[in-house]
């Protein structure tokens, strides 16, 4: 299938509107001072150069590159929407599915449908209302979630933060002095204190308080508690419609209990930054290759003009031609590096549904174990036929976790070897995966 592009020659902050998007969108930013738009289908591609700006529209799934500092404005894309590089700030009205950002400025974003993934945002990220989970890491402004239908993951963000989820809240935070945090579960909430941490708590639960850190100053009752930690700081303000958990850092996961288990929150972070990792070293050594590539075209093309005579070849044009081609080289290879990336939270995915049902799987044996005892407490009358010294029958065993198969085991060993991870860390992915 033909594809269909647009090229236009842009200054290094540019402001870009983009109206719509029927599909996917993929846009990031590049060092050229060039406008580079693509859609694999012909005919569907519509955009306005006018006072310096730009105004797209797009019948199809499309991909994008911008000037890293320019301006981005996005109304509507009605599939997925993967925005990366940018040094500008950047609005998005509305995306229809999931929302990913890395490496973004400051991100203003009104109504996504599915999930929000942000990392390394470097400047504020406000959420207007997201449909499913958000998970955000790395965030240096203000983090603001009004409504997040789903889970809430926030971990290293480094100025004040608000939040409200309809399920759990899961945080890691550095709580800055002077800052306030308020965040709303409809759930659990689980928070995780570094160490050195400055910062009152103001916890209220509709289950249970519980507080693992040493040296802090706890007051109050079952539901209502005050944890001072350090000098107290950060304002922080966590309430939940469930339980609430207050644990050190440094602590095991054991420690957090069921809860704990039921996120796989430890595991399924570890495994997202290595997917992002591998995505990102690809992503550089494409970089890498290209500017090379142009540094060698440029030396090779100077003065071809001259030699020729401009009326038989125009080196500039050779060149942008030349560094088309190689852009489209770079976008499958990105692809690629996408693909990868999928293949490495797949595999988180299906360790934290293993261990989703071995929880389940204990907890239904524990709920068991006290039905028999139960029973056996409440019965008037007990008959014991068994002979004298008679052996009591065994226990039955837990049931065996699932076993690792032998492709995740070699994605694992290619990650070391690769030197993507250490040996420590595969050591904790296997136990993981094994259910130690």
């Amino acid at each position: 299938m033909d594809t269909e592009q647009i090229v236009l020659t842009t200054s290094e902050t540019p402001e870009i509107v983009i109206d719509s998007i029927a599909g996917d969108l993929r846009l990031s930013g590049w060092e050229q001072n060039e406008f580079f738009a693509e859609a694999e289908d012909r005919n569907v591609l519509t955009a306005e150069q006018k006072n310096g700006g730009i105004r797209l529209t797009c019948h199809a799934d499309c991909a994008v590159r911008v000037p890293r500092r320019a301006l981005v404005s996005i109304s509507q894309v009605n599939g997925d929407a993967r925005v990366k590089a940018l040094e500008g700030a950047l609005r998005i009205d509305g995306v229809g599915g999931d929302l990913v950002l890395r490496q973004t400025a400051s991100v203003e974003v009104g109504k996504v449908g599915g999930d929000v993934s942000a990392k390394k945002v470097r400047g504020a990220l406000r959420l207007a209302t997201v449909g499913g989970d958000v998970s955000a890491r790395g965030v240096t402004g203000e983090f603001a979630a009004n409504q997040v239908g789903g889970d809430l993951y926030l971990r290293d963000a480094n100025a004040a933060a608000r939040a409200y989820a309809r399920a759990d809240i899961v945080l890691n935070l550095n709580f800055a002095s002077g800052q306030e945090y308020s965040f709303q579960a409809g759930a659990d909430v689980i928070c995780r204190i570094p160490s050195g941490a400055s910062a009152k708590f103001s916890l209220q639960s509709g289950g249970d308080i519980a507080v693992d850190v040493l040296g802090a100053q706890v007051e109050g009752n079952t539901r209502r508690k005050t944890v001072t930690v350090g000098g107290g700081a950060a304002a922080v303000a966590l309430q939940a419609g469930g339980d609430v958990s207050l644990v050190d850092l440094a602590a095991s996961p054991d420690a957090m209990g069921e809860v704990s288990d039921r996120f796989g929150e430890e595991f399924g972070m570890m495994a997202d930054v290595m997917a992002d990792e591998l995505s990102a070293q690809i992503e550089a050594q494409i970089e890498s290759q290209m500017a090379q590539f142009e540094n060698q075209l440029a030396q090779r093309l100077s003065g071809l003009d001259a030699t020729l005579g401009a009326g038989r070849v125009n080196a500039d044009e050779i060149a942008a031609r030349a560094r088309r081609a190689a852009e489209r080289v770079s976008e499958a290879a990105r692809r690629r590096a996408e693909a990868a990336e999928r293949r490495a939270k797949s595999l988180a995915e299906a360790a934290e549904r293993r261990a989703e049902r071995r929880t389940e799987r204990h907890a239904n044996h524990a709920g068991h174990a006290a039905d028999r005892s139960k029973r056996s407490s409440s019965s008037t009358w007990r008959f014991d036929f068994a002979r004298p010294g008679a052996p009591k029958p065994p226990t039955p065993p837990a049931p065996p976790p699932e076993p690792v198969s032998d492709e995740e085991r070699m994605t694992i060993l290619r990650m070391v070897e690769q030197g993507k991870i250490t040996v420590g860390d595969a050591e904790k992915l296997l136990s993981a995966l094994e259910g130690k």
